[in-house]
């Protein structure tokens, strides 16, 4: 009887052994293969791209005013006063030089928000490299007009609409060719020479080269400034404002997936 109790327990204690090989050979073990597809899912997302390199990684802020410049009251409640240190230096440069002989601020619209990306306004404007200028207006009486609450349309005799962007009623306005000429020399004679490009209506640069070679400009500045003229061809003609744009200094990345971390070049 003893023999018998003996053997039965020998039995099944071999039987459980073998079933439990069997299930971790099968893939029973639950706890272990658990293990086993958590590190190989961690292994995917540590090769795999998180994030997307920054639009403006070192951005500075354009002050609300400065030495010969202001952001109107519209735009300085954007916040988009944000750009490479390029543009905002050349911003400062042109208006300091501007001032020396006006006290008519040059007025700046938008740049690009905080940390660069994209916005409620534009779809451009993501790197800090795009500033918005406004016009320089003369009022009826032919004098300097006051800050506006929005951008103006002019048509090509340079005669300002009925109504700005906001539709707003205005009194008569009109473009001040002499001085936005000036401006448009001195974004292209800057020390650093990075302007690539300057949007703005065919109208415009009409009225700007034209009164640039009744003036006497230099040939080469005219013809640099006919090159870096460009009126938008999927977006409206820029015929209430300029839209300068500098090289990019900060090439866009490239997200580089490495084993164990990402990179970033750029």
């Amino acid at each position: 009887m003893r023999r018998g109790v003996t053997c039965a327990l020998v039995l099944a204690a071999c039987l459980g052994a073998s079933g439990l090989a069997q299930g971790k050979a099968t893939g029973g073990g639950g706890g272990a293969t658990a293990k086993a597809k958590g590190k190989a899912k961690a292994k995917v997302a540590a090769r795999s791209p998180r994030r997307s390199c920054a639009d403006l990684p070192r951005g500075v802020r354009l002050p609300a005013s400065g030495t010969g410049f202001q952001i109107p009251t519209t735009w300085d409640k954007r916040g988009l006063s944000w750009g490479t240190p390029q543009l905002v230096g050349l911003i400062k440069r042109v208006a300091e030089r501007l001032a020396e002989d006006s006290d008519v601020p040059l007025r700046v619209a938008d740049i690009s928000p905080r940390g660069g990306g994209a916005s409620a306004w534009h779809k451009s404007h993501r790197r800090g490299v795009d500033a918005d200028i406004l016009f320089y207006m003369l009022d009826g009486a032919g004098s300097p007009a006051p800050e506006p609450r929005a951008m103006l349309v002019f048509d090509a005799e340079g005669r300002g609409a009925a109504r700005d962007n906001l539709g707003n009623d205005m009194p008569p306005r009109r473009f001040d060719t002499a001085r936005n000429w000036k401006l448009v020399r001195a974004l292209l004679e800057d020390r650093a020479g990075n302007v690539e490009r300057i949007l703005v209506a065919r109208t415009m640069q009409k009225l700007l080269l034209d009164h640039a070679r009744e003036i006497g400009a230099p040939t080469k500045l005219i013809e640099r400034a006919a090159a870096v003229f460009h009126e938008p061809t999927r977006a409206p003609p820029h015929d209430d404002h300029f839209h300068v744009r500098i090289a990019d200094p900060n090439p866009p990345c490239t997200v580089i997936a490495t084993r164990g971390k990402t990179q970033r070049r750029r």
